[in-house]
């Protein structure tokens, strides 16, 4: 007799195995793999998906700004109006009104001590030149026509950026480099395009960076405009630091008090250069909160 440690498997048995391997084939022929974004970085990845899409299908976080437009005096805040009498508390009896104030944002970035994060999106624009016409140069897209009348959100391009970042970077105004650029070779539309009104471009001072038009009590019919061309960096501490979500859009909604441009200032007397150089020195303390919202 020969004995046998190994199992005999019952010949119904082989049969319920294998029917059960033919149906679990039946089922894998059946089902679709569902095809979708697979980039966690973006904002529509779906964690459903199995299968890549095949054509560029994912879309990424977008950035906007939105400009809460106020006028600030220490017992409450008002919404900043055209037309509207202000006073400074350095001057308080000399009330003025603005008839207009527009004014460029650029170069705007999320910032830690090792990283950076910005837009991504680029145009290209056209710089003067001593021995040819102008010459096009590549800059990062992320330009800002502002005004109180513009009440909406300005979107900027594709982020790119994640984490915690402490700082908040921008330009008002542009870089003097971009200054003298061509606005007739920029596409409709834009920002820097040919602009209408003639507010922020004059012959042979190039693009204004912020222009302001106003007037005071004293002398109503007696308009002052002031052409500002120099540019003004910010720089605004963010604490607690903003923690930017992956596959999110963003939102920066940034607060600025109009008032603190003056403040100091006797805009009865001033003439427009003294202004411009008292603007520069105050220009960056108008900005005082910054809200982020995801979507």
């Amino acid at each position: 007799m020969n004995n046998s440690s190994g199992k005999t498997t019952h010949p119904s048995r082989r049969l319920l195995i294998l029917a059960g391997l033919c149906g679990l084939l039946l089922l894998g022929s059946c089902y679709q793999k569902e095809e979708g974004c697979l980039d966690i970085r973006a904002v529509n990845f779906n964690v459903a998906a199995d299968k890549p899409c095949e054509e560029e299908c994912c879309t990424y976080p977008q950035l906007s700004v939105k400009l809460e437009h106020k006028a600030v005096y220490p017992d409450t805040v008002f919404p900043f109006r055209y037309d509207s009498l202000y006073y400074v508390a350095s001057h308080p009896d000399v009330k003025f009104r603005f008839h207009r104030v527009r004014y460029y944002l650029s170069d705007v970035r999320l910032s830690r001590s090792n990283a950076i994060g910005r837009v991504t999106d680029s145009l290209t624009v056209y710089i003067p030149q001593s021995t040819v016409d102008t010459v096009p140069v590549r800059v990062v897209d992320d330009f800002i026509l502002a005004d109180r009348d513009f009440l909406q959100a300005f979107p900027l391009g594709t982020w790119d950026g994640e984490g915690a970042f402490d700082r908040l970077n921008f330009t008002i105004g542009l870089d003097e480099g971009l200054r003298f650029s061509d606005p007739l070779k920029i596409p409709s539309g834009h920002p820097l395009a040919a602009p209408i009104g003639g507010y922020n471009w004059e012959d042979g001072q190039g693009y204004i960076s912020n222009f302001v038009r106003y007037s005071t009590e004293a002398q109503p019919g007696d308009t002052i405009s002031v052409p500002i061309t120099s540019p003004v960096q910010v720089s605004l501490i963010l604490d607690p630091p903003l923690e930017i979500i992956q596959g999110y859009n963003i939102q920066l909604t940034l607060y600025i008090n109009y008032l603190a441009w003056w403040e100091g200032l006797d805009l009865s007397t001033a003439s427009p250069e003294a202004i411009e150089q008292h603007y520069t020195t105050k220009a960056a303390n108008a900005f005082y909160q910054v809200e982020v919202t995801f979507n």
